[in-house]
């Protein structure tokens, strides 16, 4: 949960500066349209990366469901998918920390 709480302000900031470039007044002004520009080509990585990250650890939980589920077959076939989908979360997770 700590994780998440440092990642939705930068979400959220990168959702408003675009709010903001939709505005026709914005792009208008060429110096703010272009520091707003440059601000969202800034965050855009890190916003691609934080949603992967969230998308995994999702897909984990909902996966982490199946494997408790009682259906044996659906369970292992969840497990391997988990195992795979918890190796990627960890990977996404240290390239945020990075």
């Amino acid at each position: 949960m700590y994780m998440e709480e440092k990642l939705l302000p930068i979400l959220k900031q990168y959702e408003e500066l675009n709010k903001r470039l939709e505005n026709p007044a914005v792009f208008q002004d060429k110096s703010t349209y272009s520091e707003l520009s440059k601000q969202m080509a800034t965050l855009m990585p890190v916003v691609e990366k934080i949603n992967e990250y969230l998308g995994l650890k999702k897909e984990v939980s909902e996966l982490t469901e199946l494997v408790r589920s009682g259906d044996k077959e659906m369970s292992e076939l969840a497990g391997y998918e988990l195992a795979e989908a918890g190796l990627a979360l960890s990977e996404a997770e240290n390239s945020l920390k990075s």
